[in-house]
């Protein structure tokens, strides 16, 4: 007989196996289901973050239309009670899950349905604080318990901020303390002209991280978990100016986590800054960095942020075309929140003629709610 713990791995193996022989006989919506079963029922074994990437698969295979409304809604009807899944990772999955369909129905136009899924969502979210206060996984699930609360509407947010802080004062140290702490840093380094707050968060923030280090090596952890708690602690350096500190933490967690998109992309954002504050006498490599980013990441929310910076770094040096780069960002990125700051420049540099009206009125954006120290991530790309 095997160990118990050996005859566990087995049993994931096998499930494992089961799911992805039906996958592979377009039974997707079954197969599914038993990934999830291998996620819930074997939360401690390596072969759940098996099972993990293979849902994340399916998802990108669905959006995507690989298969058919029929298959995702047969996957969706036949999933259990979400507070019938035991374990955490069980979970978030579905929390997951209800992240996807509330930004599928927003992107369809159906208000509606995005706030009951973010509400269920948020419900989950409580659920597994309440349930598994020291699971890492809570550092995949808190950004989207606030960012749902974002998309609900402005009230809702002012109550999940203030829902977050009285979590602090029963959270023990572990993973969930530090991310809570770093959505608040990041809140009130978003709304307030007064700092201090969020550099008490930051540096509580840091002090958190070296109580969740052995995280990073467990193999049983999400690595969507490890490269966000990875990172967070890199970010709260580089807020609190630390750029020494934070440019080692942030490109290692890029090389270390290639295929966790967001999270590479938010490092090397905020990697490619550290390097120019820490060396302002070598623009070139820092305008290299810059450009690389945007040319890696186009189609990114901090694409316009990357492209201010380069722009600035051109006009310092007397080069007028950081002016085209600030032109490129309000033709390109109409939705940007750097365009107010961005119109307000090009007005000051006597070329916002160039632009027609439309985009003028497009660009009409309060020129204070830009930081360009690099403003506060996308809440959900932690």
């Amino acid at each position: 007989m095997l160990p118990a713990g050996a005859q566990e791995q087995e049993d994931a193996t096998a499930l494992l196996l089961e799911a992805d022989a039906l996958r592979a006989t377009g039974e997707v919506a079954a197969a599914a289901l038993l990934y999830l079963r291998v996620i819930d029922e074997y939360a401690s074994e390596a072969a759940s973050v098996i099972g993990y990437e293979r849902i994340n698969e399916l998802s990108s295979e669905f959006v995507s239309g690989l298969h058919s409304r029929a298959q995702m809604r047969a996957f969706e009807d036949n999933i259990p009670e979400w507070h019938q899944y035991q374990s955490a990772k069980g979970k978030y999955v579905l929390i997951g899950l209800a992240f996807t369909r509330a930004q599928a129905a927003l992107a369809a136009g159906d208000t509606e349905a995005a706030n009951r899924y973010n509400h269920v969502l948020k419900d989950m979210v409580r659920l597994l604080v309440a349930e598994h206060p020291n699971d890492p996984v809570q550092a995949a699930a808190l950004p989207h318990f606030l960012e749902a609360s974002w998309q609900i509407g402005e009230v809702e947010y002012v109550d999940a901020i203030a829902e977050l802080e009285s979590m602090l004062d029963t959270a023990p140290a572990s993973v969930a303390r530090m991310v809570t702490l770093f959505l608040l840093a990041e809140h009130w380094q978003r709304t307030s002209n007064d700092r201090a707050v969020a550099e008490l968060y930051y540096e509580a923030v840091i002090h958190s991280a070296r109580a969740t280090g052995s995280y990073t090596a467990d193999p049983s952890v999400f690595p969507v978990v490890k490269s966000r708690i990875a990172a967070i602690e890199g970010i709260a350096r580089f807020r609190l100016g630390d750029f020494t500190g934070a440019a080692p933490i942030l490109e290692k967690v890029a090389l270390d986590f290639p295929d966790k998109a967001h999270t590479r992309e938010i490092s090397e954002f905020f990697s490619a800054t550290a390097y120019d504050r820490l060396h302002p006498a070598d623009p070139n490599e820092a305008v290299a960095r810059y450009q690389a980013f945007v040319d890696r990441y186009p189609d990114s929310r901090l694409a316009s942020e990357m492209l201010v910076q380069l722009a600035y770094k051109y006009l310092d040096a007397g080069d007028s075309y950081g002016g085209d780069v600030l032109l490129e960002i309000v033709r390109k990125y109409q939705d940007a929140p750097v365009l107010g700051h961005v119109e307000s420049k090009l007005r000051r540099l006597g070329r916002h003629q160039e632009l027609g009206e439309t985009q003028l009125i497009a660009a009409g954006v309060s020129p204070e709610i830009v930081d360009e120290s690099c403003g506060p991530i996308a809440l959900h790309h932690l």
